[in-house]
């Protein structure tokens, strides 16, 4: 029995993003949004044409003809060799970062985000005895892209090669990632050579790829091991467990799991909570996944403190587990500031500085109003939860508009435009790296060029969609989301389970992060961005297996 084109979540999925995207504007712009005729009208057009294009896409899928023909020309047999063969994953390596050396070579030497020259210079001042490394970003991410760039750039004073040997080398390991995932596609998903083509074209022409790649931030070296994370993972699902039972790729699950914990902080819970679920829902060799969860608690909870300690790092702050709710306080205290008691007044001003909260509220960027200067003991972060919770009570709308116009980027045609210049650099401190560093001396007029180019593909229609933050944030994870919990005949693997890495980097790791619309907002996408592909080509497994199984009932 064939399943219906359009299911009940398409439709509820479709009315909810249409909501979000015809209400995100209006976040962006004013940090409010009425619902008007207006709001309405617009809202139902969206909707409709969403669900034509979700039909569309259905029903081409559900009739889409798996097998593929053979191919007789030269090239096409060529490249099916090329793709099929031992060497498969080094060919396509190649051919991806080869796409991307035009693109790198005109943003010479590479793009630091603000972050990053924080970071870097807290490692200078560590290892010269006139400063300490804090853990407010991940110690690991600080020591590899300080390693690597600094000590060189300090003796030959080349901090522009030094850079881009940098960049070079993380775009050979996000092409392995890429280049894995296509032959993942191939030879375990089965997928074909067109479809695994369109992979690596897409791989090698999107441009927001290279232009992630060539920033140095601790986004760009967690993703590509993220990317592999997400391959293991989703095999793992396909295999009902017994992959892992296998050394080989039990070793490399321990290590990639690593990886991603000391990358990035969320990247821990997103470890963990995918690998906790694993081990209630997949069938076999449950008692293995206990090996990569107890060493990610082991690494995140003993090892790295040890660390920490010994180094002598500081603890970062709690600013940042608490950029939504710090929000709503802020749009609370600015539109209801007076019915606040002097008790919440006491335990809010030792967490915020209530003085200048309300001015320092921005619907769309929570760092201006965290206090990175408050150093606030544990006790008032309880208190303030209390406070938090009580005041949500009192005006529920408050904490809607605060929450909405944070993620208000996450459902918008607003461009995403990866950072691809060094403008803003306030934690640059020119005593430790020059000033001339941020000055692409030989290339600013190619980077500048390179970053029009962008922008007038962005000006293109069709093309804009895919350079658009809804797209890769919203309207496709939902399309993922739809599928896999579609009431499929065959139940054997649990389709959904393959995609909640994912879906959990998308919650923790940019709906709670700082900001969703302004030009840092774009490297918390990266980790979906560079997934996306391949929870797609999982969508296009279900279907084609689904085809398959449905042949094989009684009655057909």
């Amino acid at each position: 029995m064939e399943r219906k084109i359009l299911s009940f979540t398409d439709i509820i999925f479709t009315i909810f993003l249409a909501l979000a995207f015809t209400a995100a504007p209006y976040y962006i712009n004013d940090g409010n949004c009425k619902v008007t005729l207006g709001f309405i009208l617009s809202s139902i057009s969206f909707a409709a044409l969403l669900l034509f294009i979700v039909y569309v896409l259905r029903k081409f899928l559900s009739e889409y003809k798996w097998n593929e023909d053979k191919y007789t020309l030269k090239l096409a047999v060529y490249w099916n060799k090329l793709l099929s063969g031992d060497h498969a994953i080094l060919w396509i390596t190649m051919i991806i970062f080869a796409s991307w050396l035009i693109p790198l070579c005109l943003l010479y030497p590479g793009t630091f985000i603000n972050d990053t020259w924080g970071e870097l210079q807290q490692f200078i001042g560590f290892t010269n005895g006139s400063g300490t490394m804090s853990d407010h970003h991940p110690v690991f991410d600080t020591l590899v892209m300080s390693i690597i760039i600094v000590p060189l750039s300090q003796i030959t004073g080349r901090w522009h090669l030094m850079i881009f040997i940098y960049v070079l080398l993380q775009a050979v390991l996000t092409s392995l990632a890429f280049a894995n995932t296509a032959n993942y596609a191939l030879k375990k998903l089965d997928m074909g050579i067109r479809i695994t083509t369109i992979l690596v074209l897409s791989y090698c022409l999107l441009p927001i790829f290279p232009a992630a790649v060539q920033t140095v931030s601790k986004d760009a070296l967690h993703s590509w091991g993220f990317t592999f994370f997400i391959v293991l993972y989703i095999e793992l699902i396909r295999t009902n467990g017994k992959a892992i039972k296998e050394k080989n790729f039990l070793l490399k699950f321990l290590l990639i799991t690593s990886y991603c914990c000391l990358t990035k902080k969320v990247g821990f819970y997103v470890v963990l909570l995918s690998l906790s679920l694993a081990i209630i829902f997949v069938k076999n060799n449950r008692k293995y996944l206990l090996i990569p969860i107890g060493a990610s608690i082991l690494l995140m909870n003993v090892i790295m403190p040890i660390v920490r300690t010994n180094l002598q790092i500081s603890p970062g702050g709690k600013q940042e587990m608490f950029s939504l709710p710090f929000q709503m306080t802020a749009r609370y205290v600015k539109f209801y500031g007076d019915d606040i008691t002097d008790e919440e007044y006491e335990v809010l001003d030792k967490v915020l500085t209530m003085e200048t909260l309300a001015d320092r509220y921005n619907p769309t960027d929570a760092d201006p109003v965290k206090d990175y200067y408050q150093k606030a003991e544990d006790k008032y972060y309880a208190k303030y939860i209390k406070v938090w919770i009580k005041q949500g009570l009192r005006h529920p709308e408050v904490y809607i508009s605060a929450f909405n116009s944070m993620l208000s980027g996450w459902f918008s045609w607003s461009e995403y435009a990866p950072l691809m210049n060094n403008d803003w650099r306030s934690q640059h401190n020119t005593e430790l790296i020059p000033e001339w560093v941020p000055i692409r001396r030989i290339t600013d007029g190619t980077a500048n060029a390179y970053q029009e180019m962008y922008h007038n593909l962005y000006n293109t229609p069709v093309i804009r969609i895919f350079l658009s933050y809804g797209f890769y944030a919203s309207l496709l994870p939902a399309f993922a989301v739809c599928t896999v919990f579609r009431k499929w005949e065959i139940k054997e693997i649990k389709y959904w389970l393959a995609i909640v890495p994912n879906l959990f980097a998308l919650m923790l790791g940019c709906w709670l992060a700082p900001v969703s619309y302004q030009l840092e907002g774009k490297r918390y996408l990266y980790p979906v961005v560079y997934t996306i592909p391949i929870i797609i080509v999982w969508c296009l497994y279900i279907y084609k297996s689904n085809k398959r199984n449905v042949k094989h009932l009684p009655g057909n």
